[in-house]
């Protein structure tokens, strides 16, 4: 999907091109997609200034103005999916699944879940304490929210980011991840061609050097009423930083760690296919997906024997092994199963060698890894006679934390 054309950025609804670029380079073939303009903080401003000056009007639009605009978004999204789609697989190495059946899936039903949300936003009477007085609680738009997202489900995180806030009768500057910076530009034309005014919804990137500049340019404005960041946890710190340093309020999604508990009466081959495609959806590149797998020891080895199969019916009817998004992903996860050998772990499925090409990573499913172990937040199984009792020694002072049971004596599955 070569293209000599560079990715613009979004402003005030018009297409701003520069000089200033970077590559976007594909993880599946490890050739140059396209290149990407670079904001600059001239850029940045603009952005936030276009939003600021656009709010005065969108503020003031009929909730039923903005149900419309949200829907037809949703459409146009479905309508062009597999275009959508094209641009995840050719700028992060999604396969056909994982970019066009899971995340542009979820971000039209997620668009049309929003839209749907509007009317009920509404105030409150409040009862108060004392005769003869009364209260009214409404609720206003916060004015410019800054959404700065991931890479690993655009139109999942853009549409979370800026629909959310456009719903609520605010406007939003995206700032996208040098990663997918045409999935957040096109997701803007979406926006666009459904009806939104100029300046609502505007879209910047940059180069990653660029990024702490542009980001804290941006909270610094005094158009910049609240952030809402999705990304590592590292990142999310900084960024809180600068936002208490202006009282800015923020919304964050930090990385996910996230384990499977087993039971014993659990149905073993339905938690293992559940396991597999929580742990290599979108080659795990996934906030909710299965990073460690906990079973109770009565049906340890049983569930282990079925897991093997399973994974290896999955790698064998896969086209290829998953594409990670980077080299240094590939080699920081190559060292996390290297540390994982070295430190007593044995492998129910993975290869003895690694495929040449630089981004691809068959899938490795280590046993026995040891709880304190650095591999421990990776892909991980292990036993125990009472697994519900384990939340604490599972919990990481780093990350979110989902969990899911197999169960169905206890109703769970």
């Amino acid at each position: 999907m070569a293209n000599t054309h560079s990715v613009p950025l979004l402003i005030d609804g018009q297409d701003v091109q520069h000089e200033s670029t970077f590559d976007v380079i594909s993880p599946a073939t490890g050739e140059l997609c396209w290149k990407a303009v670079s904001a600059s903080a001239d850029d940045a401003i603009k952005a936030v200034e276009s939003a600021q000056a656009a709010f005065s009007s969108w503020s003031q639009t009929k909730p039923s103005t903005r149900t419309a605009i949200l829907l037809k978004v949703a459409d146009i999204l479905e309508a062009k999916a597999e275009k959508y789609a094209d641009y995840m697989m050719a700028e992060m190495g999604a396969d056909r699944g994982a970019a066009q059946f899971f995340v542009t899936p979820l971000a039209i039903a997620m668009c049309r879940d929003i839209a749907g949300r509007i009317s009920s936003v509404c105030g409150s009477v409040p009862v108060v304490a004392k005769e003869g007085q009364s209260a009214m609680v409404w609720k206003e738009p916060y004015g410019v929210v800054l959404g700065v997202v991931a890479w690993n489900a655009p139109y999942v995180f853009g549409i979370r980011s800026a629909a959310t806030a456009i719903a609520t009768g605010n406007t939003t500057v995206i700032k996208s991840s040098e990663v997918t910076p045409r999935c957040y530009y096109e997701l803007g034309k979406a926006f666009k061609e459904a009806g939104l005014p100029d300046g609502v919804f505007n879209v910047v990137a940059c180069r990653p050097q660029d990024a702490p500049m542009v980001v804290n340019t941006m909270i610094e404005h005094p158009a910049i009423r609240k952030v809402n960041f999705t990304g590592s946890a590292a990142t999310g710190r900084k960024i809180a930083r600068t936002c208490a340093d202006h009282l800015k309020p923020i919304l964050m999604e930090l990385g996910g760690k996230n384990t499977a508990i087993v039971l014993e009466d659990a149905d073993l081959g339905k938690a293992a296919d559940e396991c597999l495609a929580g742990a290599f959806l979108n080659a795990g590149q996934i906030c909710m997906g299965t990073d460690r797998i906990v079973v109770h020891t009565s049906v340890m080895s049983k569930f282990t024997e079925i897991l093997q199969q399973h994974l290896e019916s999955f790698s064998k009817s896969s086209p290829g092994p998953p594409t990670v998004s980077s080299a240094a992903s590939k080699q920081r996860l190559a060292d996390l199963v290297a540390s994982a050998l070295s430190s007593g772990a044995r492998f129910i499925a993975g290869p003895s060698t690694q495929p040449s090409s630089p981004r691809n990573l068959p899938p490795h499913h280590p046993h026995g890894c040891f709880p304190r172990n650095p591999a421990l937040p990776r892909r991980i199984l292990w036993s125990a006679r009472h697994p519900l009792n384990l939340h604490h020694r599972l919990r990481s002072h780093h990350a979110s934390e989902f969990h899911r049971l197999w169960s169905p004596r206890r109703g769970i599955q």
